[in-house]
């Protein structure tokens, strides 16, 4: 008989996570089997029946550094509780139970953050990091509109369609999971440390990777996975062909969630991922944010018309200089000296600070709606 939830038992589930080769699947069938991932680390894997099945590269060298696992699960969680984040096992009533019905969830959770990861209503909102105005305008609108009825927006802290859609949750009073392709020591990219901060405040930083992992492409496809795993529905907005959105796509079709695409020119790669998903019937055309509603049968339920409002195009706020912050007046004046738009890099060093001091800085004016953020990392004043 499975033994009780303990604290034990998490700690158990993230040695056994640390192990290479033993994939989420394999550790489920290995606790299913012995009854506990406890069990698991004091038998040891001699015992399990499918072991004959693994490659048996892989399995010697899994046996050879199982005496080390107690050991590495101990530095990492020590590591990852001095930085204020938590862990959550798959056990345990706080892990997201959307994604736990996923065949393939991660069966340990690092999470800093005062965001439930288990709420009402959830909407993925994912898309190209080269997002177009037009892009960042529906990511903003589609979050808004989700906000409207109180859903959560999850999404991957990713420059361009995710960072419009964390933001604009934040800005109508939702809660957002930002799920994070890098373990809790490294935010990526760098620029969006103080978005990540604002996240963790009004919603939760998620991650599978333990600390030390830095950013490798390889790893932010099966980042996807917990984003799809979350959400009721996915609304992909701008993707090319061949893109980690459509990878998305895919993953939440395969677990039977509703999937959205934004309709795109069919002459702009950008939005070929969005026609595609929708000529191959994998996705419903979202011709319109409210419909989004629509689909998911949300409309009319408390839905909140002053945040419907906020959905629509906003005027361009009107500033002016003299009554800005020092450091907002310095921004807006070498921005408009320059032509209104300069890399972030180039910006924080005409201005003399810091990269985390910019960060802060560039969020701060974006979220007033002085600046926007465009691809290639630069920042655009658009206040009149």
């Amino acid at each position: 008989m499975p033994s009780a939830p303990s604290d034990a038992e998490q700690f158990a589930l993230l040695a056994l996570s640390l192990c290479p080769g033993l994939t989420p699947r394999r550790i489920q069938s290995l606790t299913a089997y012995y009854g506990s991932a406890q069990a698991v680390l004091e038998q040891g894997l001699e015992l399990y029946p499918g072991l004959e099945g693994w490659d048996r590269k892989q399995t010697g060298a899994l046996l050879k550094g199982w005496s080390k696992a107690h050991e590495r699960a101990e530095r990492v969680l020590e590591r990852t509780l001095e930085r204020g984040w938590t862990l959550i096992g798959c056990h345990q009533p706080a892990y997201p139970q959307r994604l736990k019905a996923c065949a393939d969830a991660p069966v340990v959770l690092f999470a800093r953050g005062k965001g439930t990861l288990n709420p009402g209503r959830v909407v993925a909102i994912v898309g190209s990091r080269a997002a177009s105005r037009f892009g960042i305008r529906a990511a903003e609108r589609i979050a808004a509109v989700a906000a409207s009825c109180g859903a959560q927006v999850v999404s991957g802290l990713a420059e361009g369609i995710d960072a419009a859609a964390h933001k604009a949750a934040l800005k109508n009073g939702v809660e957002t999971i930002a799920v994070m392709g890098t373990g809790p020591d490294h935010i990526f990219p760098d620029f969006h440390a103080s978005l990540a901060d604002e996240i963790a405040a009004q919603g939760a930083l998620l991650t599978e990777y333990p600390t030390g992992t830095r950013p490798d492409a390889a790893l932010f496809p099966k980042r996807n996975r917990i984003v799809a795993g979350m959400a009721d529905a996915t609304v992909v907005v701008e993707a090319a062909e061949r893109s980690g959105a459509l990878i998305t796509a895919r993953l939440a079709n395969d677990y039977g969630r509703e999937v959205l695409a934004v309709p795109g020119s069919w002459d702009r790669p950008n939005t070929r991922g969005c026609n595609e998903l929708m000529r191959k019937n994998l996705a419903l055309i979202l011709t319109e944010p409210e419909e989004l509603l629509r689909v998911l049968n949300w409309e009319g339920k408390e839905t909140n018309a002053s945040v419907l409002l906020a959905a629509t195009e906003p005027p361009l706020p009107r500033v002016q200089l003299d009554q800005l912050e020092p450091e907002h007046r310095r921004l807006a004046e070498t921005l408009l000296s320059r032509g209104g738009v300069l890399e972030c890099d180039v910006l924080s060093e005409a201005l003399g600070i810091s990269a985390a001091a910019a960060s802060a800085l560039f969020f701060t004016t974006e979220m007033n709606g002085w600046t926007r953020t465009e691809p290639g990392k630069r920042i655009r004043w658009i206040a009149s």
